[in-house]
């Protein structure tokens, strides 16, 4: 996961709802339940991964913005060879403190090794490279309005001529 200084969990009944990743006022990282959300029935899984960027962009800085998902590690802690209580508790402190932290309880010579594990465990849609090459044609096609190079936008009020400006009188 990014290194990020805040991290804020929303939780109900012990599963995890959404992760904030950063903090909430400037440029989160969101993880959240989508199909909880949109209440899909059970069964549905849809996790949604956003990157809430703050501030104007023009359409070519949007076009050309990093990808935010870079270090973000997405994997699958039921395929960790851990027993399932320390499974659970592994992948839990790692979604508050981070896979770093995580490690961090393991033996120096351990850690490499189940870092790989974790990166093995990478679901096969993950790949931030490909998910973000997209991006542009998104863009373009959610949003052609922005891209359209014959654009003219229209004036809402017609100018009005007032004649000079008046001069100030002091009284």
């Amino acid at each position: 996961m990014p290194q990020r200084k805040k991290r804020h969990i929303i939780s109900n009944a012990g599963r995890t709802e959404t992760i904030y990743l950063g903090d909430k006022k400037s440029r989160p990282m969101v993880i959240y339940d989508k199909a909880t959300q949109a209440k899909l029935p059970v069964g549905n899984n849809v996790t949604r991964i956003e990157y809430r960027s703050r501030g104007s962009h023009s359409p070519a800085g949007l076009l050309k913005m990093p990808c935010p998902f870079d270090k973000l590690t997405v994997s699958n802690a039921a395929t960790l060879p851990l027993p399932p209580p320390a499974r659970a508790m592994f992948a839990g402190y790692a979604r508050a403190n981070g896979i770093s932290a995580a490690l961090d309880a393991f033996p120096v010579e351990a850690r490499k090794k189940f870092k790989a594990q974790i990166s093995a465990s990478r679901p096969s849609w993950w790949n931030p490279a490909t998910i973000w090459a997209t991006w542009p044609d998104v863009l373009r096609s959610t949003l052609p309005i922005l891209f359209e190079p014959k654009l003219v936008l229209k004036p809402l009020f017609k100018s009005i001529d007032l004649g000079p400006d008046p001069e100030l009188v002091d009284d």
